[in-house]
């Protein structure tokens, strides 16, 4: 079937004792035919099942990572936050966090791993586990990354990496501290110098 073969049709000893003829092996060819379209179509069907499978699988687990961000509040002490998550494929390897230091210092987090799908979806996981115990664990943002960084190379070798911007802000004081890993820049606005 398309040039490859998928099965031996043997037929030997006609009943007359007679050869094959031209008809008889157009017989033959059409049977073979029908039995390779057949195993085809059984194929196909079980193609279409697995995909099913794959396709519900992706589905779960990117109910689940959606499931793995916070509930990020609309307001905390005065501070509002806003978020939005879509990925660009069932799963991904973006991220947020929000992480509370104490009742006026929080640190939000904001990633991007390298790639797509489930292995960049699994790096996600492993990523922010390791970088919100850091940032939980040191009081700088630049410590906490650098830290997070030694830690994600030791532990996944080098095939994946993620960029990170972590923001600690203190409300009582109405400070902000930041650093970025290879993350894009971003944009702080103020509203009463308009700038």
């Amino acid at each position: 079937m398309d040039g490859k073969i998928i099965g031996i049709l043997n037929a030997a000893d006609k009943k007359s004792g007679n050869s094959f003829d031209n008809a008889d092996q157009n017989v033959l060819s059409t049977i073979s035919n029908q039995i390779a379209e057949a195993y085809n179509s059984l194929l196909s069907k079980e193609q279409k099942e697995k995909l099913n499978l794959i396709y519900r699988d992706m589905q779960i687990a990117s109910q689940i990572q959606l499931n793995s961000l916070p509930n990020i509040p609309k307001k905390i002490q005065g501070l509002e936050l806003e978020t939005s998550y879509t990925a660009s494929r069932e799963i991904g390897g973006d991220f947020y966090d929000l992480i509370y230091h104490n009742p006026d210092e929080v640190s939000v987090l904001i990633a991007d791993v390298s790639g797509k799908g489930i292995a960049a979806a699994l790096f996600m996981e492993f990523s922010k586990t390791i970088i919100a115990g850091e940032v939980a664990r040191n009081s700088s943002t630049s410590i906490s990354l650098m830290s997070a960084n030694r830690i994600i190379q030791e532990k996944s070798g080098y095939f994946m990496f993620v960029t990170v911007m972590l923001v600690r802000i203190n409300m009582a004081k109405r400070k902000i501290r930041y650093s970025s890993a290879g993350h894009n820049e971003q944009i702080l606005y103020k509203t009463k110098e308009k700038r």
